[in-house]
């Protein structure tokens, strides 16, 4: 049995995470939670048998405290917050015990969105070793759930699409659910040991998706390109 620790655990990747680890059977779970958290999420995780520790991420004893017993902490806090926690995690796992620390990378490794949060995501890796912890970190595509929103460009209920270019490069996307349980089952695997990963459910194109949506929904969209 693996004991793996998931911090963000109660969120929404998080809960893909350890639902993943859970039926994978191997592993025992524990969540970081923060302190004032309380949910429907987290009595649903109780119920589950998950181990759930409140704990103030700011503070590295608690967390050492918290990570007793810990094989592997995954984090799956978002992209800017574990950006600035990660740090003490990782210091906070290597005085508990941890062997393994995964980061919260889970999107395309990409310099310009390293530029667009001011961001060096390296620099985790940097402290891990530092640390002499061993890692395993996973990059994807965009996750489907965020695929046909005004965020990505795809208003379906203002009827409207902004398409990059021409729209004929191809985007990569990843199910939540497909991660999640490829990295239970990597976690196993020895080859993962300080290794990297690049996951992908599908890939298709923006002219391919609003061609999808206006078939499915019956629904015209007005499309711009920039």
């Amino acid at each position: 049995i693996i004991n793996v620790t998931v911090a963000g655990g109660s969120g929404e990747l998080g809960r893909k995470f350890v639902r993943a680890f859970l039926a994978d059977g191997d592993y025992r779970v524990s969540v970081l939670s923060r302190a004032d958290s309380q949910s429907e999420a987290l009595d649903s995780l109780r119920q589950q048998g998950v181990s759930v520790i409140s704990v103030d991420y700011n503070q590295r004893d608690e967390l050492v405290q918290a990570l007793q017993g810990a094989d592997i902490l995954v984090c799956t806090l978002d992209y800017v917050t574990g950006m600035s926690l990660q740090p003490t995690l990782v210091q906070a796992a290597k005085a508990a015990g941890v062997r393994r620390f995964v980061p919260s990378d889970f999107a395309d490794e990409s310099p310009e969105l390293d530029a667009l949060y001011s961001a060096d995501t390296g620099a985790i890796v940097r402290i891990i070793e530092e640390h002499q912890l061993e890692y395993t970190r996973y990059f994807c595509g965009m996750f489907y759930c965020y695929l046909a929103t005004p965020d990505v460009g795809i208003d379906v209920k203002n009827r409207k699409a902004t398409v990059v270019g021409k729209g004929d490069a191809p985007l990569s996307l990843v199910n939540r659910d497909d991660i999640a349980r490829f990295v239970a089952a990597s976690l196993k695997d020895p080859r993962s040991k300080n290794a990297r990963f690049g996951i992908q459910s599908c890939s298709t194109t923006f002219r391919e998706l609003v061609a999808t949506i206006e078939k499915h929904s019956g629904v015209k969209l007005e499309v711009s390109h920039v």
